[in-house]
């Protein structure tokens, strides 16, 4: 099962198999230190009651089967994954020069006429990816 929340005053933990497969419980007290290793996304093996009047479910013993398994890896995006180091970084270079690009754009306030507006992106894109890449 994994850990999907922790309630703010990590009284509660929303434990389940999937997100829509959860449950909040509270822990014994026993169990207090060894709560404060688990973090959200941490992949736990659990025993746990009910209180039949109340319905409050409670860990009674709980151990640590995996670390945080839905953590990025070294800035890895859904975006970036599979792609090359190299490939990453063009990526963001053309970016940020397509932003500069358009922030000079706006900064200059300049009525462009629609003929000419290429011309002035591909010249100032030019420029920048120069700028970047000295």
């Amino acid at each position: 099962m994994k850990i999907f929340a922790i309630a703010g005053s990590k009284e509660f933990y929303k434990i389940g198999e999937d997100f829509d497969n959860t449950e909040w419980y509270a822990f014994n007290a026993d169990l207090a230190s060894t709560m404060e290793t688990i973090n959200k996304g941490d992949v736990v093996d659990m025993k746990w009651e009910i209180n039949s009047s109340t319905k409050k479910r409670t860990i009674t013993s709980i151990t640590k089967t995996a670390e945080k398994s839905f953590k990025s890896q070294g800035g890895a995006t859904p975006s970036s994954y599979g792609k090359t180091s190299s490939d990453v970084q063009a990526s963001i270079i053309r970016q940020s020069v397509g932003h500069m690009v358009s922030r000079t754009l706006v900064g200059i306030g300049a009525n462009i006429p629609a003929e000419e507006l290429t011309t002035t992106i591909d010249t100032l894109y030019a420029h920048y990816l120069k700028k970047v890449t000295e």
